[in-house]
């Protein structure tokens, strides 16, 4: 017998930002977990080029993958902030 739909699944958050004037941000992405174990490798494919991009990989620090105000804080420290910054310049 097979079952559909039975084999191992991972979800994680996926924080998407676009600014008035069409700027895609860099993604946050958050992952159930503790440690940076539960976080894509830095060995990865094009890894290094999600970072060089902006892109965040967080761990939740929980035993979901939601964004709390900890996550919501290094997105607009880390994302925001920065592009705000660029932007009045």
């Amino acid at each position: 017998m097979v079952t559909v739909g039975s084999e191992e699944k991972h979800a994680i958050t996926i924080m998407v930002s676009l600014a008035n004037d069409g700027t895609l941000l860099p993604f946050q992405a958050i992952y159930q977990g503790k440690t940076a174990a539960s976080q894509p490798s830095k060995n990865a494919p094009h890894y290094q080029d999600a970072i060089a991009a902006g892109f965040l990989f967080e761990s939740s620090k929980t035993s979901t993958y939601w964004s709390t105000q900890e996550m919501m804080r290094t997105f607009i420290t880390n994302i925001l902030h920065p592009y705000f910054q660029h932007t009045k310049v």
